[in-house]
């Protein structure tokens, strides 16, 4: 079993930003995968996918849960089937993770705690994997997500932070 890690953070978030981006200060991507010396060239890595119905502004209703669509891909042969996904996610202001040592130009200190994820509703309907956030928070909080996913060989668990916002 090979493993890919991935993690990005922001220049700088809001009026710390060059471009003031309120979204998206934290992605990190942790994926488990089979691979050995005949496989040469693009790899099978299972990528999440997410399907968020946020307006164009990248925001949803306080208040108002949202269903979540999640699927998966793997690189080169497309669509996959899923044997176990989870979603958790988490309220607030932060920017990044307590437990990654990162440098992000925030306009909060605080950093997300690891006892801050709440589990989210996923089940199968028809034939889909669907998770419900209840966005059971006060407008101006962000939402952060972080989905892990297996297809029976691969796992791949995504943290994304500030996904979108509140209104």
């Amino acid at each position: 079993m090979k493993q890919l890690f991935v993690r990005s953070s922001a220049r700088g978030v809001g009026s710390l930003s060059p471009v003031k981006d309120n979204l998206g200060s934290f992605y990190q991507g942790i994926y488990n995968f089979s691979s050995d010396s005949s496989k040469q060239g693009a790899q099978a890595v299972l990528m999440p996918k997410l399907h968020i119905p946020v307006a164009i502004d990248n925001t949803l209703v306080a208040g108002q849960p949202a269903v979540v669509k999640l699927s998966a891909v793997m690189d080169g042969l497309g669509k996959v089937d899923l044997a176990d996904v989870s979603l958790e996610y988490g309220y607030g202001q932060e920017c990044s993770l307590a437990a990654i040592s990162v440098s992000i130009y925030c306009p909060v200190s605080s950093k997300f705690a690891e006892g801050s994820w709440k589990i989210a509703d996923v089940k199968q309907v028809d034939g889909e994997w669907v998770a419900t956030i209840p966005n059971d928070t006060a407008a101006g909080n962000f939402v952060h997500l972080r989905v892990q996913m297996s297809d029976g060989n691969s796992t791949a668990k995504q943290t994304m932070m500030r996904v979108y916002m509140l209104k």
